[in-house]
């Protein structure tokens, strides 16, 4: 718990640069910034990201910028939709306005889903490029494969259902089933 003015997130699968906590603290320059997305890269290959931080597209889908992309093309410090759980600096009082992770939610989507809503509620994301974490992708996840698509799955929906503008979510409902239908038939046995 703790009572500092910053709350870090850290998977068991990551290890952080010597200098990476004093750069996520670096980067929280604004006091409108209520999260910080350190440069994340793949475990097994350093020069390649895991995560720049996290986008969500038109369809409500959330992702990984910059994923297995060399970690030269995210070397700017820019706004982003959220961090990765996986590791970041989350603002003790944005934490305090908008909540904590969604328990129900369990594991994915609930770093999406907290960006959401402290975005909603007129926080901003920074990128830090300089703050490296190394993280060796789903290493938890992967005895499960079966239970992390059900999870990824439903908290997607959650996820939508808790945040997207109603108007929007049905106007697009169309084109959110059809990625849906296509990400399950990539699932499917040949």
């Amino acid at each position: 718990a703790g009572s500092g003015a910053f709350v870090v997130t850290l998977n068991n699968d990551t290890r952080l640069a010597p200098t990476c906590l004093a750069e996520l603290l670096a980067a929280v320059s604004d006091p409108d910034i209520g999260m910080i997305a350190p440069c994340i890269v793949q475990w097994q290959s350093p020069s390649r990201l895991d995560s720049a931080g996290i986008e969500v597209d038109r369809a409500g889908i959330g992702w990984q910028r910059g994923w297995n992309r060399p970690v030269e093309e995210a070397a700017a410090e820019q706004d982003v939709f959220g961090p990765s759980a996986a590791a970041a600096l989350y603002r003790r009082a944005m934490l305090e306005e908008v909540g904590l992770f969604d328990e129900d939610f369990f594991a994915y989507y609930e770093d999406v889903d907290l960006a959401w809503r402290a975005r909603q509620a007129g926080w901003r994301c920074r990128y830090a490029p300089r703050a490296t974490v190394q993280h060796w992708h789903s290493a938890t996840a992967s005895a499960a494969p079966a239970r992390k698509l059900y999870l990824i799955s439903r908290n997607k929906i959650w996820t939508l259902l808790k945040n997207y503008p109603t108007r929007d979510l049905w106007r697009r409902w169309p084109v959110i089933l059809l990625y849906d239908f296509m990400g399950a038939a990539s699932h499917l046995p040949s």
